[in-house]
C-alpha cells in the first residue's frame, strides 16, 4: 500500500468546522480551557479574541486556528486531527 501524498492528506481535513464543533474537540482534547483563558488576557491580540468570542465558524488555516496552534504549541497534524475530530461532532 502506498503512502498518501501531501495533497492527498490535506483533502481529508475539514476545510471550516462550526466554532461549537471546535470547542468541543478542544474540549475532549482537554485545551478548550487553556485557550479560552488566552484569549482573555490582555496581550492577546483583539483581532483574534473577537473572532473566537463571536465567529460562527473556524477554517482550517485561518489565522485563528493558526494563532490557537502556535499557543498550545502543537503540530500541523495535531490540529488536523481536531479538525477531523470536530467535523464528526
Amino acid at each position: 500500500m502506498r503512502e498518501l501524498t501531501e495533497e492527498e492528506l490535506d483533502s481529508r481535513i475539514p476545510h471550516t468546522v462550526t466554532m461549537a464543533q471546535f470547542r468541543k474537540a478542544l474540549h475532549i482534547n482537554k485545551k478548550l480551557i487553556s485557550v479560552t483563558e488566552f484569549m482573555r488576557l490582555p496581550e492577546s491580540d483583539d483581532l483574534f479574541s473577537i473572532d473566537w468570542e463571536y465567529a460562527t465558524e473556524v477554517t482550517r488555516k485561518s489565522p485563528l486556528s493558526e494563532y490557537i496552534k502556535e499557543f498550545l504549541s502543537i503540530s500541523t497534524k495535531e490540529m488536523n486531527d481536531i479538525f477531523k475530530l470536530a467535523s464528526e461532532l
